[in-house]
């Protein structure tokens, strides 16, 4: 199970991850021919760009940007290198598009290389093909998971089901993580915590815990997030 990530944190997240991960290797933004999704468009390509330049063994000083229409990436599949990996990033949430750029870039991975970085919104379109999303190693942001395979979860799971005899849902899994985290604060920092947001040491099951100042005049939020991988036909932390 995975949690909603807001858009513009999904993109920062992603476009960090890419260019500190493949900075080396030839990234392409591809975007869609879609008016309202050029806001989206606009935040990737400024802080994708920012992200890489920021990394001294850089392939492009400038990342290679092409604008296709929802049923054809040709011009996105022309930048393809043949003797590097291939970095597709989509910062798109139409199903259309979303739906081409699986079924055209899954098709070359005989010849190419290719991971391809969508958006959180894309766990939520059922009519995806998981068997291309595995191919092209898919990855998009979360601001959660629930790792079925981490021990710990499984505790939880077990003790959960002996106390109610019911199965934990992703509020029970908030609870636990939110009241861990604060209680943990409490203990480490007293009343003086909310100074050190950042400082409390606790292992949450689901959500990690990264605090940002909303404004000179506001509170904190809490801006983590994680990157998601499919691979194996299932939904994994990537590395």
């Amino acid at each position: 199970a995975t949690k909603w990530v807001s858009g513009s944190n999904g993109v920062q997240l992603t476009a960090r991850y890419v260019a500190f991960h493949h900075a080396k290797d030839n990234i392409i933004l591809c975007l869609a021919d879609i008016f309202s999704e050029r806001e989206m468009q606009g935040q990737m390509q400024r802080q994708l760009q920012q992200a890489n330049m920021a990394q001294s063994y850089r392939l492009h000083d400038s990342v290679p940007t092409v604008t296709c229409p929802r049923r054809d990436v040709s011009a996105a599949i022309a930048l393809l290198d043949p003797a590097r990996e291939n970095v597709i990033v989509v910062p798109s949430e139409d199903v259309e598009f979303v739906t081409t750029v699986l079924n055209k870039f899954s098709a070359l991975t005989d010849k190419y290389r290719i991971t391809v970085y969508g958006m959180n919104a894309w766990m939520d379109i059922n009519t995806l093909d998981l068997t291309a999303m595995g191919k092209l190693d898919v990855h998009v942001p979360a601001s959660s998971f629930i790792d079925h395979d981490d021990p710990a979860v499984n505790a939880f799971i077990r003790q959960y089901r002996d106390r109610y005899q019911n199965e934990p849902g992703e509020y029970a899994f908030l609870g636990h993580d939110v009241t861990l985290f604060y209680l943990s604060a409490l203990m480490q920092f007293g009343e003086a915590f909310p100074q050190h947001l950042n400082e409390v040491l606790a292992t949450p099951l689901h959500l990690a815990f990264h605090f940002a100042k909303a404004g000179p005049e506001n509170g904190y939020r809490n801006e983590s997030a994680v990157m998601l991988e499919y691979r194996d036909m299932g939904i994994h932390v990537a590395p």
